[in-house]
């Protein structure tokens, strides 16, 4: 008997997603599916389609799963159970990472919140210690809450959230404000979380370019454990970005003297560069480099490190 602790199953880049009832039988998913590798701790899946929750729930002793480009389901309809128990796999750290905006909800959220016959999650997740995850629209941002609030996830240590909205969806946010939501997914955290990383896209100088989070973090409470904060954002290739008070914002709330446990703050800018005017995109990247000289400069001299770094892009 192959005792594993941990399993990385990946479809080489270029090929096209594999349904998990179609991996080869003598392949890694007999070993998944084989109960006695109950030391099995880590797993992380790329590029299937389909993977039955009743597989992942039979593990008994998983902590960590990473799923990348993945669908699930809540069972595999092309075998049978046999009447045999699940296992409560508790986890602690989940990823879920470059979802689709049409799935998110219905082969990512509903089968996360699928239930056996005695009413409990198949795979609970109210243990979570670490969450990364991202919300494509409205639409994922709701589903993400409800996921978290069904399973009374509220002791999460760290916690990233990508917000990988289109144009088109970020449009239906008046200013790009998530803070509505950022509020509703952080601030049950707030007596636990220590690490904290917020991805964004910036199509707009209308467009508050870091999504509302500095709102969200201006509600948190004075005796918060928070000790690092990674903020990454994207000024996409057509786009442009605001470069004025709204950067004060981030120096108000990370100033105002509720961050004791705070040990570092990263704020990266990525400038997308292809169909801007090339005399467009050189100031901007001058205006943000200066950012640290001017609405962020008190950032410097804080009990925390801070880091700042803007990058181009080229397509």
């Amino acid at each position: 008997m192959i005792n594993l602790t941990s399993i990385r199953i990946m479809i080489p880049l270029g090929y096209s997603p594999q349904k998990w009832s179609e991996a080869p039988r003598l392949s890694m998913r007999t070993a998944i599916r084989d109960s006695t590798h109950a030391l099995l701790h880590r797993l992380h899946l790329s590029l299937f389609r389909h993977v039955p929750i009743e597989d992942l729930a039979s593990l008994a002793n998983l902590k960590a799963l990473s799923l990348a480009d993945c669908t699930l389901c809540e069972k595999d309809t092309n075998r049978t159970s046999g009447g045999k128990d699940l296992r409560d796999a508790h986890l602690e750290f989940l990823e879920l990472r470059r979802t689709k905006e049409d799935s998110f909800e219905s082969h990512i959220i509903t089968p996360l919140l699928a239930r056996g016959e005695q009413g409990r999650f198949l795979l609970p997740l109210a243990h979570l210690k670490s969450f990364d995850t991202e919300v494509h629209s409205i639409a994922s941002f709701e589903s993400l809450i409800h996921l978290m609030e069904q399973h009374r996830v509220t002791g999460l240590e760290h916690l990233g959230i990508n917000i990988c909205m289109t144009m088109h969806n970020f449009a239906d946010i008046p200013g790009g404000d998530c803070s509505l939501w950022l509020d509703r997914i952080l601030l049950p955290q707030e007596k636990t979380l220590k690490s904290l990383k917020i991805e964004t896209s910036i199509y707009s100088i209308y467009q508050d370019p870091l999504s509302g989070l500095c709102k969200t973090l201006g509600r948190f409470a004075s005796d918060n454990p928070m000790e690092k904060i990674v903020i990454l954002a994207t000024v996409q290739v057509d786009g442009f970005c605001a470069v004025g008070e709204e950067w004060h914002e981030l120096t108000r709330v990370l100033t105002n003297g509720n961050w004791s446990h705070m040990k570092e703050v990263e704020l990266g800018l990525v400038v997308q560069t292809f169909y801007r005017p090339r005399n467009a995109h050189n100031e901007l990247i001058r205006s943000l480099e200066e950012l640290p000289a001017t609405y962020l400069k008190p950032l410097c001299s804080q009990s925390f490190a801070f880091e700042f770094m803007v990058t181009n892009q080229y397509f």
